[in-house]
Formats: structure tokens, sequence, C-alpha cells
């Protein structure tokens, strides 16, 4: 009996070992907004569009950004595979001069855990 047991709980975690992850793939990992002038335009908003590569469903869990100036929006809900969907941010210019980078993490089930996409310019 524990021998049919151990089997089957090997068996399972082969399964699951064996699971293809999806696989994201953005058309543009860095956005260059070039200059802007900030007194003309408080905010701007860019899009990340990305894709499901893989054959299994692809789940955004968080997207983060590296400061409060920089607010990230994605999917709640799964992308299917060879699906399409985009990542929002909105970057406020009124509190920053000068050239930026500003980095976005993606945290997904994709086959790379962590991605990192970059926002660049410069304020006037």
């Amino acid at each position: 009996m524990r021998k049919i047991i151990l089997l089957l709980l090997l068996q399972c975690s082969l399964a699951a070992v064996g699971q293809e992850k999806p696989k994201i793939f953005f058309s543009n990992k860095t956005i260059d907004l070039g200059i802007i002038p900030s007194e003309k335009t408080p905010c701007v908003s860019v899009n990340f569009i990305f894709s499901n590569k893989g054959k299994t469903p692809l789940v955004i869990y968080d997207v983060k950004a590296s400061c409060g100036c920089t607010v990230p929006t994605w999917p709640k809900a799964p992308i299917k595979p060879d699906g399409k969907s985009l990542i929002k941010v909105d970057f406020e210019t009124k509190k920053q001069k000068g050239v930026f980078t500003k980095t976005i993490f993606v945290e997904s089930n994709a086959n790379e855990d962590v991605i990192l996409l970059k926002l660049k310019g410069k304020v006037e």
C-alpha cells in the first residue's frame, strides 16, 4: 500500500514539474518619452503591450514601480495562450526635473518570474 501511495505522489509531482509555463513577450521593454514640458504635460500615460506565447494561461500577480510618481495598472484576469494585453503606466511629471529612468517590476507565473520594464526621458 505504501508503495502505491508513493508512486502516486511521485507521478503527481512529476506531472506538476513537467507543466509548461506561460511565456510573456513584450513588444518593447523600454519606452523613451523624449523631452516632456512639465507645465504643459502634468501626467503622461504609456502602454507596455505584451502577449502570452505559451500554452497555458498567463497571470500577472503584481506590478510595482520604482517610485510613487509612476502608477501601473494591469489586467487581473488570466491572459489566454496567444492572447494580448497591456500594462498602463501613468507618470506624473510635476515633481520631476531633468533626466529620469523609472523601473516597473512585473511579477507573473511566466517563465521569467520578474520582468523589468523601463520608462525614460527628460522633464523640462
